[in-house]
């Protein structure tokens, strides 16, 4: 004999098992609607771009070797909102960008760690890089790349 507590967990579970599934309605679509909590998961299953362009920060020692700079040089959040801080100040112009270069030059100066002790420029660039290239041939040179902003790292004596 079926209780009505059975009826209830069937119910429940068809219904969840339903909405679990429902979000594959959206692939293909012309328009997918993508929302939390029924997500098609775009971001992992649409096609990406065979180029990025990321904008990060560099810096050159004396003898004109390349550092990466870490991104807690210019923000205390994450490597998302690191990069979101540079996107912003690309789009908010140039004088925007020199503030952020010389607040990550001070930085350097101010704490340098051992392997950025010799930086002595800062470079705010952006890269276009082909990333097939990238992450399957280990290819880590862009296509092509551009001073955004630069600055000199002042140390005091």
């Amino acid at each position: 004999m079926i209780t009505k507590m059975r009826i209830y967990a069937v119910v429940f579970s068809a219904v969840l098992f339903g909405l679990t599934l429902l979000p594959i309605l959206q692939i293909g679509a012309d328009k997918p609607v993508d929302g939390f909590p029924m997500s098609h998961y775009p971001m992992f299953s649409n096609p990406r771009p065979e180029f990025e362009t990321p904008i990060y920060v560099v810096g050159f020692d004396h003898a004109g070797a390349r550092h990466k700079i870490p991104y807690p040089y210019w923000t205390p959040g994450g490597f998302n909102q690191a990069s979101m801080q540079l996107k912003a100040a690309r789009a908010e112009g140039q004088e925007s960008l020199d503030a952020v270069c010389e607040h990550i030059a001070a930085g350097i100066a101010r704490k340098p760690t051992r392997a950025l002790a010799g930086v002595g420029e800062v470079v705010i660039e952006r890269g276009h890089y082909n990333m097939v290239k990238y992450f399957q041939e280990g290819d880590k040179t862009p296509h092509k790349k551009k001073a955004l902003a630069s600055c000199r790292v002042r140390r005091r004596p």
